[in-house]
C-alpha cells in the first residue's frame, strides 16, 4: 500500500534539505515547502510506529493532521506564477501564531484568568531573558500588519492564511474581486478534494474534539483488548494516498 516506508521518505527530505542548504539565497515557497514536507516526515514516522505495534487509537487523528499538511502544499504549489506570494502568507501567519502564543503566556491577570499562576505553573518567569527577547508588544504588531498587509479586498477579520486565492469573481457591484476561502472545507473543494473533504478531515473530527464510541464497543472493552478501532483501515488508506501522492513528487 506505501510506495514508501518512512525511513526511505524521511531520506527523500533530508536529500531536499542537503540541497537547500548549498543554496544562498531561498525563496519563500522553498521554506514552507520544506517545513511541511518536514510535518509530514514526522507524522509519517509515528504512524508507521504505531501500525507497525498495532497501536490504531490514535491513527485517525493523526491521518486527519497529515491529510490537512497535504492540502497546504497542494495549495502553496497550485500555481507557480503565485507559489512563493502563497508561502509569504503562510509563513507570516506562522510567525504570528508564535507571537500569540507569546502574548497569551505574558498576559496580564484579569477577574477572569489568573495568567500569573499559568506562569508560575510551567515555570516561566516574565523576566527571563530567553521570554522577554520572544516577545513583546510591538513585533506582535509588527508581525499581524505583516501577515494582513500581504491580503487585498478581504473583510473577513479572521480570515485564514490562505483565505484569499489567485482565481476572481464577479461580485453584486460587478467589480472584479479576489475568491475568498473562510475555512478548511472551502479550502478542500477549491483544489478539488470535497470527498477527502467529508470522509477524513469532517469524518474523523470526532477523535480530535471528543472519545465518541458506540455503547457496545465501550462495553466489550472492559472484557477484552479490541484492536478494532474505527476508521483504522481508512486512516492508513488516507495516510498511504498522501505519502505516495507526495513521493510521486520527488520522481
Amino acid at each position: 500500500m506505501f510506495i514508501v516506508t518512512a525511513s526511505e521518505f524521511k531520506e527523500r527530505i533530508n536529500i531536499v534539505a542537503d540541497v537547500m542548504s548549498e543554496q544562498t539565497s531561498l525563496k519563500d515557497i522553498d521554506l514552507a515547502n520544506y517545513n511541511l514536507l518536514l510535518e509530514v516526515s514526522e507524522l509519517y514516522e509515528s504512524i508507521e510506529l504505531l501500525i507497525n505495534n498495532q497501536h490504531n487509537t490514535t491513527l485517525p487523528a493523526l491521518a486527519r493532521i497529515l491529510f490537512e499538511r497535504y492540502i497546504y502544499i497542494m495549495f502553496l504549489n497550485k500555481s507557480k506564477n503565485y507559489a512563493n506570494d502563497r508561502a509569504k502568507k503562510y509563513l507570516d501567519y506562522t510567525e504570528y501564531e508564535i507571537q500569540k502564543y507569546h502574548e497569551f503566556v505574558y498576559h496580564n491577570d484579569t477577574k477572569e484568568t489568573s495568567y500569573s499562576d499559568i506562569r508560575n505553573y510551567i515555570g516561566i518567569n516574565q523576566n527571563d531573558n530567553e521570554f522577554s527577547q520572544a516577545f513583546n508588544m510591538n513585533n506582535l504588531t509588527m508581525k499581524k500588519d505583516k501577515f494582513r498587509n500581504g491580503f487585498t479586498n478581504i473583510n473577513n477579520k479572521n480570515f485564514k492564511w490562505y483565505s484569499q486565492t489567485d482565481e476572481y469573481e464577479t461580485d453584486d457591484k460587478g467589480n472584479n474581486v479576489p475568491i475568498e476561502l473562510y475555512n478548511f472545507k472551502d479550502l478542500c473543494y477549491h483544489l478539488g478534494f470535497p470527498v477527502y473533504y467529508h470522509i477524513c478531515y469532517k469524518n474523523f473530527s470526532s477523535n480530535i474534539h471528543g472519545s465518541a464510541s458506540l455503547r457496545s464497543v465501550i462495553e466489550d472493552s472492559l472484557y477484552e483488548k479490541p484492536n478494532n478501532t474505527p476508521n483504522v483501515d481508512l486512516s492508513i488508506s488516507i495516510v498511504a494516498f498522501v505519502i505516495n501522492r507526495l513521493s510521486g513528487m520527488f520522481q
